[in-house]
């Protein structure tokens, strides 16, 4: 991911920067769930309900800008912006931050098929989704949430860009699973 971008200094003067910024996407996680058949063993339809646990990190970036280390404190109001916040530069060029949500998510899905099969082979499909809550951005320490630039309600839909709406959108993580069991004996 790349970053161009100018910030004015005292007066008019202007810089260009271009800053290399790594990202990453986690989501690793565990869950512990209960399945529940309503028609027994006549049926393969069931519900499930339980939680998922993973770390908090949605989203984490890393960049350095050697322009915003050389003049340091003149600079304001730089740095990369997601949605409608803003992760500055500290006073050495670096940024650090990201996007986080709640490391223990709640899930409720509805599935096709059994645990373990009743013939040698069978196959298992689920859709669910993990409530993880309204995605924080973070700057440097994963402690230091940000507030806000403006207030979200009071953007109009037309104006809000895309990022602020997939933020919107990520309060529930769609999940699909398919998968083909085998019983041994």
């Amino acid at each position: 991911m790349e970053y161009v971008g100018e910030t004015p200094l005292a007066g008019e003067q202007t810089i260009e920067d271009e800053v290399r910024l790594d990202a990453k996407f986690g989501r690793t996680y565990a869950d512990l769930k209960f399945d529940v058949y309503p028609f027994g063993n006549r049926g393969n339809f069931f519900v499930t309900a339980g939680l998922s646990f993973g770390g908090s990190d949605l989203l984490s970036i890393k960049g350095h800008s050697g322009k915003v280390a050389e003049y340091g404190p003149t600079i304001k109001d730089y740095g990369i912006n997601i949605g409608d916040y803003n992760i500055p530069f500290d006073e050495n060029g670096d940024i650090k931050g990201g996007v986080k949500v709640k490391k223990v998510r709640p899930y409720l899905g509805l599935g096709f098929g059994r645990l373990i099969p009743k013939r040698r082979i069978g196959f298992r499909f689920e859709l669910g989704a993990q409530f993880q809550g309204k995605p924080k951005v973070y700057a440097g320490d994963i402690d230091n949430v940000l507030e806000n630039k403006q207030v979200t309600d009071a953007v109009d839909e037309e104006t809000k860009d895309d990022i602020a709406k997939v933020m919107d959108w990520l309060k529930v993580y769609p999940v699909m699973k398919f998968s083909i069991r085998g019983r041994i004996l």
